[in-house]
């Protein structure tokens, strides 16, 4: 069908970007679509067509979680010397800004996805591009992964952005939007909003069954920790076990969602003083997410585990044995918001368990990760886990141990 358009390369380009910029079709059909494209560029010749041939090869790395060779592919291209004169070229340069700053965000550097997740957003948006609505929520995705909730709510719930990702019936957009809020009210532990957005949720789900059945599942997990946080602990076992029930349904399963829901399950029984159950099944849980490939969930799970070393209740026994497998794997998180707050839990049971070396060891890897966090998230980490933490010992004159932010951050 293209090549019958002859030479009319503008209706090529764009009858192209149409079909395959975000590569649903691609990976349904199971078709390399990146070929495709290259062979039509070929034909007509046309150097942005094969510009998008790479930028697509990208993103079917990045629906396979390899992050690594996204980065390499998409961080080379060069922008177009005249950014949007070529209304074809400025839409693929953006779409890779895009897919680029996502893999950079999975890969750890916060500070490189927002660029380019900034750059995305600010072209698609300047241009009027059809899918700004879905740049926006990616965006909101890293402020809700930086821990910046409050700003991902006030995007999401924009009603002039829902509006308009309603009237182009970009429906997953709009339910990804309504799961992001939702996550970031968990957090903030706003309950009514949280209950909001998944009422929305829900509605969505119902009305447009066949398309997003998928999401089935994150409903129930996201209601169970709506009824956890509101004290119904028997109905939050209960629906995190159906949660994890309907995404091992799916095909192929939702491991990473899978296990998100059984780490939820390992908080009750560190609720209940189960420690050494509690450890088992981190343990358990580590090892499959590193043989799935989740790492995002690994990260968590890994959270989770130092965490355990701030709990008082937690037998120093089971704490010294768990101690060097965590301190093997720490270096694998890969959000350096939860990294920090790992490295501060460990610092804290350093200090009151094992020796000056190992306290010192824990604050070098926290000021580590200054580079990898914009400054007001740096700030914001350090004034919670550190100078609150300690505030009486820094006022007593602990300056000496170079608790400075602005020594932390030169």
């Amino acid at each position: 069908t293209f090549v019958e358009l002859g030479a009319d390369s503008e209706l090529v380009r764009f009858g192209v970007a149409r079909y395959l910029i975000n590569g649903i079709e691609g990976r349904r059909s199971g078709y390399g679509f990146d070929k495709v494209v290259q062979a039509i560029a070929a034909e007509f010749g046309d150097s942005e067509l094969h510009r998008l041939a790479e930028v697509l090869r990208a993103r079917e790395c990045l629906a396979s979680h390899q992050f690594v060779p996204t980065i390499e592919i998409l961080a080379p291209l060069q922008a177009p010397q005249d950014l949007g004169g070529d209304v074809f070229a400025t839409f693929v340069w953006c779409t890779s800004r895009r897919w680029l700053g996502w893999a950079q965000q999975h890969r750890g550097d916060l500070q490189g996805a927002s660029r380019e997740l900034t750059t995305a957003l600010e072209i698609a948006e300047q241009h009027d591009f059809c899918v700004r609505q879905s740049y926006r929520v990616t965006a909101a995705a890293l402020s809700v992964a930086t821990g910046q909730f409050r700003d991902a709510i006030q995007a999401l719930s924009d009603e002039d952005f829902r509006r308009e990702t309603r009237d182009q019936d970009d429906i997953e957009t709009l339910l990804y939007s309504h799961l992001l809020a939702t996550e970031a009210a968990l957090s903030l532990k706003a309950t009514a909003k949280a209950n909001f957005e998944l009422c929305e949720m829900e509605t969505l789900i119902d009305a447009h069954r066949v398309r997003l059945g998928h999401y089935r599942g994150y409903l129930v997990l996201l209601s169970a920790k709506l009824d956890t946080l509101w004290g119904n602990h028997d109905e939050g076992v209960h629906l995190f076990n159906h949660a994890i029930e309907l995404f091992e349904a799916l095909n192929p399963p939702d491991y990473a969602a899978v296990i998100d829901a059984k780490l939820e399950l390992v908080k009750f029984a560190i609720r209940d003083g189960q420690y050494d159950i509690a450890l088992t099944r981190i343990g358990e849980l580590l090892d499959e997410s590193e043989e799935r490939g989740c790492i995002d969930a690994r990260t968590r799970l890994l959270g989770l585990q130092a965490k355990l070393f701030m709990d008082e209740n937690a037998p120093t026994e089971n704490l010294r044995e768990a101690y060097a497998d965590l301190v093997s794997r720490v270096h694998l998180m890969n959000n350096p918001r939860l990294t920090f707050m790992a490295y501060a839990d460990l610092y804290a049971y350093a200090r009151k368990n094992l020796q000056p070396r190992d306290q010192k060891f824990w604050l070098t890897r926290l000021k580590g990760l200054r580079d990898l966090l914009d400054r007001s998230c740096y700030e914001d980490l350090y004034g919670n886990y550190v100078l609150e933490r300690y505030r009486q010992e820094i006022e007593g004159g602990l300056e000496a141990l170079d608790w400075d932010l602005d020594r932390l951050t030169e």
